[in-house]
């Protein structure tokens, strides 16, 4: 991740272009969690959400977590 920010902020000092820094967040989450099991983003009307779920469909015990507010 620092790495990743590191030269994003280099690409935007050469190209002036500045995405938004949430937008670039929830992409790696999603990136990172893509093959996950148990772990998802969901992307609500005011925010995006870490769901951590199980691999036995159990969904009593499947958790939301607020990470973004937009």
């Amino acid at each position: 991740m620092y790495a990743y920010e590191q030269i994003e902020r280099e690409r935007s000092k050469r190209f002036r272009n500045t995405p938004d820094r949430k937008i670039q967040f929830e992409y790696l989450l999603k990136q990172a969690l893509m093959d996950d099991e148990a772990v998802s983003i969901a992307r609500k009307e005011d925010s995006l959400e870490l769901v951590v779920g199980n691999t036995l469909d159990d969904k009593s015990i499947i958790e939301n977590f607020p990470i973004i507010d937009w």
